[in-house]
């Protein structure tokens, strides 16, 4: 399985990023290899449509699952329909920690 988590940068120290559309980078962790890789987010100085565009760089990194801050109503309705579980978080945790939370957490 494949889990996005918006970040602030480009590493696993990164905070998770509180704007989803208007994130620097995407992480996807990979739960089998359990590798990350970064994505950088080219849309988020775009003058608008951020989150729908930022939506499809989830949507085409496999990703079954979203961990954000916060998504707006555009991007929610992108990722709803791709039918990737969104799972909105605090910002204060690093990307690596929100990635093991979530194993913690959906671990059975």
């Amino acid at each position: 399985m494949k889990i996005c988590i918006t970040s602030t940068g480009n590493n696993t120290e990164s905070l998770v990023e509180k704007n989803f559309g208007r994130a620097p980078y995407l992480a996807v962790y990979d739960t089998v290899s359990e590798e990350f890789t970064f994505l950088e987010n080219k849309n988020m100085n775009l003058p608008g449509g951020v989150g729908p565009k930022t939506a499809q760089m989830v949507i085409d990194s496999q990703a079954e699952v979203l961990i954000t801050g916060m998504i707006g109503d555009n991007a929610k309705n992108v990722i709803d329909a791709a039918k990737i579980r969104i799972i909105k978080t605090g910002t204060d945790k690093s990307v690596k920690v929100a990635a093991s939370e979530f194993e913690s957490e959906n671990s059975a």
